[in-house]
C-alpha cells in the first residue's frame, strides 16, 4: 500500500509542478490550473462520497488497481494538451485517485493486527510525502525532456 499512496500522491501532485511549463505550452491563463484542480477536487469529493460499496463489493486491493488505473488514464489524456482533455484529466484522475485511501484503509484495517496498526497507518501515509518528493524531482525533468 506504500507505494500505491506513493504513485497517487505523484500523480496528484505532477500537474501542480508542471503547470508553469503547461500553462506556456498550451498559452493559457494561469487561472486554468485552478480551474483543473477544482474539477479534479469535485471528481474526488463524487467518488469518496460512493466508493465504500464499491470497496465493499469489489474488494480494497481491486479498487486500489482501479484508482492507479484511473489518475494514470487521466494523466495520459492531460499530455494530448486540449482543454477538453484536461478537464477529462481531472475528471477521471481525480475521481480514480480519491478512491486509493479508503480502499488501502480497508484493507490494512482487515490484515493488519490491532497492536501495530498505528504503525502500520502511519507508515502508509509517508508514502504522501514520499510522492511529492517524486513529484518534486521527475517533474522538472520530465519538462526538460530529459
Amino acid at each position: 500500500m506504500f507505494f500505491q499512496q506513493t504513485f497517487i500522491a505523484l500523480g496528484r501532485a505532477l500537474p501542480a509542478v508542471l503547470a508553469p511549463a503547461m500553462i506556456a505550452d498550451l498559452m493559457l491563463d494561469s487561472a486554468w490550473i485552478g480551474v483543473y484542480f477544482s474539477i479534479s477536487a469535485i471528481a474526488s469529493l463524487a467518488t469518496q462520497l460512493g466508493c465504500g460499496s464499491f470497496i465493499i463489493r469489489y474488494g480494497a486491493l481491486r479498487m486500489s488497481q482501479v484508482a492507479l488505473v484511473m489518475l494514470a488514464l487521466g494523466m495520459a489524456l492531460a499530455t494530448l494538451g486540449s482543454p477538453l482533455m484536461l478537464v477529462l484529466s481531472a475528471l477521471i484522475g481525480g475521481g480514480g485517485a480519491a478512491v486509493s485511501t479508503p480502499a488501502s484503509s480497508h484493507l490494512l484495517g482487515r490484515v493488519s493486527p490491532p497492536r501495530y496498526m498505528p504503525l502500520i497507518f502511519s507508515l502508509k501515509q509517508t508514502a504522501v510525502p514520499a510522492g511529492l518528493l517524486l513529484a518534486g524531482l521527475v517533474g522538472p525533468q520530465a519538462h526538460r525532456g530529459i
